[in-house]
């Protein structure tokens, strides 16, 4: 796992900012990850070998260091580290920093068709494991970064071989969305960072 991936994990999420930074738990320094009900095991086939799950079941993705870095024409920055795939749930190194003139918003909230989350190439949406249910929104003044460990609610589903980082992007837009002609005084920024997976 990176170094960069520092600190503990509150409510499956971190986002340790400089002068603004979420509470962590004393002591806790293990990721906690979701539990999901499994389905019975398949019985073995009449007439047949045992089953065997491993001669059907296509290998998943593995963790990845990431090199990303996107800047956004207001000047908020967002870089990804690493991908990590821990239990149920799906974990993201990032850094952002905000050097526009403005406070910017990155997260309003699951509730929002906008919200912050990973989309993979078939449309299928998971969700930022929010810090704080009773704080969701994720904001940065002038000048401010965070730096931590994101949660998203997985596993994935089927064999994406592509995920993206959205957020204050709408499903409809994503598939038409061009940085470039974003404003450069937004304080929303729209942010879709593709990352390929990489199968073990």
């Amino acid at each position: 796992m990176s170094t960069r991936r520092a600190g503990s994990v509150l409510a499956l999420a971190v986002l340790t900012a400089a002068g603004c930074a979420f509470p962590a738990l004393p002591g806790d320094t293990e990721r906690p990850t979701t539990t999901q009900s499994q389905a019975p095991a398949p019985q073995a086939q009449p007439q047949s070998e045992p089953y065997d799950a491993s001669a059907t079941k296509e290998p998943g993705p593995r963790s990845q260091d990431l090199d990303i870095e996107v800047v956004h024409p207001n000047g908020m920055t967002l870089a990804l580290h690493e991908l990590a795939f821990e239990g149920n749930d799906i974990y993201l190194d990032v850094e952002i920093n905000n050097a526009s003139r403005a406070e910017c918003t990155i997260h309003m909230g699951n509730v929002t068709g906008e919200r912050l989350r990973l989309v993979d190439d078939a449309g299928q949406e998971y969700n930022l494991v929010e810090p704080d249910e009773d704080r969701p929104v994720i904001s940065l003044v002038p000048g401010e970064t965070l730096e931590g460990t994101l949660a998203f609610r997985g596993p994935l589903r089927g064999s994406p071989a592509r995920l993206m980082l959205v957020t204050n992007v709408y499903p409809r837009e994503i598939d038409d969305f061009d940085l470039e002609s974003e404003s450069d005084t937004s304080v929303f920024p729209k942010f879709v960072v593709p990352i390929d997976l990489v199968r073990t």
